[in-house]
């Protein structure tokens, strides 16, 4: 029965306060790094396809993503499993 014997904890505040501070320190930082990540894949089409879905857009499905952005209607004519539905969704 060696658990009776030891003694009860206490609670330093100074010592708490320190681990919180140090939590919140390494949380402001992740967040910061999530913003500018954010910043750099809400831009960059490409680099959030291959980040985000794990894979590389080919040269013409980008071409159809900046027209996208340049012209109001797109019709695009191309042939079967070339990636339409995943760049117009």
């Amino acid at each position: 029965m060696r658990g009776w014997r030891r003694k009860a904890r206490t609670l330093r505040l100074h010592q708490a306060k320190a681990k919180v501070e140090h939590i919140e320190a390494i949380a402001g930082a992740h967040e910061a790094e999530q913003q500018r990540q954010v910043d750099l894949l809400q831009h960059n089409f490409g680099e959030f396809c291959e980040r985000v879905f794990g894979f590389k857009l080919y040269a013409y499905q980008l071409d159809l993503e900046a027209k996208f952005e340049q012209y109001q209607f797109n019709a695009v004519r191309w042939p079967r499993q070339t990636g339409k539905s995943f760049i117009v969704s």
